[in-house]
């Protein structure tokens, strides 16, 4: 843990009610350059670097580092597991974001089994979008407001009683009721992985990545969180 986070969580002794739902939480702190991210969540996950995948320490939303996507081949991933199996029950999939460019519609977070089933947050144009595919079909569900790069976005999928809320900075972008996939999913941060070696690669930040199944966080309009997210 940085200097900058063990102040930061002593100035706000935060703790969350829901920790025990936590199965990953990346919170992309660590010297710069390094590429070992740890899962601070009570799973301890192995997460895999790929690429150039790293953690930086010129950009970040909290703890004074984040990780670092140029767009080209870089991803994180954790093995497919049954702890991933969020969407046969309530959930929350959260991140916060910066894009260094919104070209080629890259995919910064995304859940799945293979190309045909697989869930998935991407940017393509100004927008953030949520894409399904089920059995080899599906498609975009739910589209954000515009965004633009240099910016940091606090970004929520959630799961309530099936039906899917996709929010942005605490506003809620839309709703969904479509089937999505379940079973074993792997979880790819950075990359989709699943469709092939496109280039649909982030080329920009994500900070303080939360999965949180079984559990909602947000249900209405919501200011997004102002500090890391609790390791306990």
């Amino acid at each position: 843990m940085t200097l900058a986070r063990k102040l930061l969580r002593a100035n706000t002794a935060a703790t969350d009610p829901y920790f025990a739902n936590v199965v990953m939480l990346l919170h992309c702190d660590g010297a710069d350059a390094g590429v070992t991210f740890t899962d601070a969540s009570s799973y301890g996950r192995a997460i895999t670097t790929v690429g150039n995948a790293q953690i930086d320490t010129a950009q970040s939303k909290f703890g004074g580092a984040s990780a670092l996507f140029d767009g080209v081949g870089d991803y994180l991933f954790a093995a497919a597991s049954s702890d991933f199996n969020i969407f046969g029950s309530d959930f929350t999939v959260e991140c916060f974001v910066r894009f260094n460019s919104l070209a080629n519609a890259p995919h910064f977070l995304c859940f799945g089994s293979g190309q045909t089933n697989r869930i998935a947050l991407y940017l393509t144009g100004n927008t953030i979008r949520l894409h399904v595919q089920v059995a080899g079909s599906g498609g975009d569900r739910i589209t954000t407001s515009s965004v633009t790069t240099g910016v940091w976005y606090h970004v929520a999928l959630t799961k309530v009683s099936g039906t899917y809320t996709l929010w942005l900075n605490g506003v809620s972008q839309g709703t969904s009721t479509a089937t999505y996939p379940a079973g074993n999913l792997r979880a790819n941060i950075g990359w989709e992985y699943f469709y092939g070696a496109g280039g649909d690669y982030l080329n920009g930040w994500l900070d303080e990545i939360r999965v949180t199944q079984g559990v909602a966080r947000y249900t209405s309009a919501f200011t997004p969180p102002a500090a890391p997210f609790p390791d306990a």
